[in-house]
């Protein structure tokens, strides 16, 4: 590794390592913790940066417990593309592939109903439930066996008002009773399983919060990886179809009104978007705050009509809060 390099990538994670600190002495208790890389087989023809499985054993609150993980499949479909702008706002295109991937998903092993969501791009970052008690991992180094912080997902909560529901950080997933008119529908729906394709956008704030097209692609594709957690046990998988970043300005007022910016993002979506890119369901993410007590708003029963898409607030440091909050309006 060549010496600025060097300096440039310490620099990089001791600023990381001070934010991610930052934030958690403001949520209370976490423990760190360095989490061990255990050996798996791999296929012969397996091939990439990213292994297809890997195992790590972690001893956290006291507990000693091996993670196995093995890398997700479908997160995006054969048809996705990225789109951002350039300064002087010149729109690029892309068609990656992205299917080397280092995102996954897994289980504790010995551990009934256990299940985990994690990134290894950069260390390991990801949701962690077992034992009917829920973590978050964030890395506070470059490496996946370097220090890593572990705090209970409750040190998410604060007190939520989405969609008109009283709700809690934990409590944000699909709202399942309240995707189906009936309970024949929901048993036809869990016995079929579903696919949906969704496209994601991220405005202006959200990419200045992220500080690059890289690093809120890395946002979103945890996202969307957790999302799929959670959306297992409704036997429904999405996929990423696009994601378009604002880099460049804004191509809407975003408005603080979230019920107001439904509305103009619904329109947006109706007469530029699915004109030239075919989707079920739009995810907004913004980094401003929105009014009162709301982090996410969608319309109800809309999925795959012209109104299926939600506005979320990337409310929490962790990219598992807004993930819950997209998995959350994406169920109504």
């Amino acid at each position: 590794m060549k010496p600025l390099r060097a300096r440039y990538l310490l620099v990089f994670w001791a600023l990381q390592a001070v934010s991610v600190a930052d934030v958690l002495s403001s949520m209370g208790q976490y423990e760190v913790i360095r989490p061990q890389r255990l050996h798996t087989r791999q296929r012969r023809e397996a091939k990439g940066l990213y292994p297809e499985e890997a195992q790590y054993a972690v001893t956290v609150g006291g507990k000693e417990m091996v993670i196995h993980l093995q890398r997700t499949r479908r997160l995006v479909s054969e048809d996705y593309t990225e789109t951002y702008y350039l300064e002087d706002g010149t729109e690029v295109s892309e068609a990656p592939s992205h299917q080397d991937h280092c995102y996954y998903q897994g289980y504790v092993k010995g551990s009934d109903n256990s299940s985990a969501s994690f990134s290894t791009c950069d260390g390991l970052s990801g949701y962690l439930h077992s034992e009917g008690q829920g973590y978050v991992m964030e890395p506070l180094g470059p490496s996946d066996e370097a220090d890593h912080a572990v705090y209970k997902v409750e040190a998410l909560t604060q007190p939520l008002h989405t969609c008109g529901v009283n709700a809690t950080a934990p409590d944000l997933g699909p709202r399942v009773e309240e995707t189906f008119a009936s309970e024949s529908q929901k048993s036809h729906y869990l016995r079929e399983g579903k696919y949906v394709e969704t496209y994601v956008v991220a405005d202006y704030s959200e990419f200045k919060k992220a500080g690059s097209v890289d690093d809120v692609r890395k946002r979103i594709f945890q996202a969307i990886n957790h999302i799929n957690l959670l959306y297992k046990p409704l036997r429904t998988h999405v996929a990423l179809i696009g994601l378009e970043v604002w880099s460049a300005g804004d191509k809407i007022k975003v408005s603080t009104d979230s019920g107001k910016l439904l509305d103009d993002i619904m329109r947006w979506r109706n007469s530029q978007l699915l004109p030239k890119k075919n989707h079920d369901n739009l995810q907004f993410i913004t980094n401003l705050d929105f009014n009162g007590d709301t982090i996410g708003l969608a319309y109800v029963k809309a999925m795959c009509t012209e109104n299926s898409g939600a506005v979320n607030q990337d409310h929490a440091s962790s990219v598992i809060g807004v993930a819950s909050t997209i998995a959350h309006e994406m169920g109504h």
